[in-house]
């Protein structure tokens, strides 16, 4: 047996994640700390994250400047 253990993270985000993260800087960066339009802002990224989630990559791709791509595109 093996004493080598090999631990795999995983690096992606849910949804929560992604709408949470958006939700803090977007607020940290206008001063927003009204509860009501915080709820809202996260509202309106967890609609984003999802409706971007289910796309396929290659289809966002018109949204990533050329300058970008190029580098990514090898």
């Amino acid at each position: 047996m093996s004493d080598k253990v090999e631990v795999v993270q995983n690096s992606q985000r849910n949804l929560l994640d992604v709408a949470t993260e958006l939700t803090l800087y977007t607020a940290k960066a206008n001063f927003i700390t009204d509860p009501e339009e915080l709820k809202k802002l996260y509202s309106e990224f967890y609609a984003l994250a999802k409706a971007v989630g289910s796309k396929h990559s290659s289809l966002l791709d018109e949204f990533i400047p050329e300058e970008i791509l190029s580098k990514i595109k090898r």
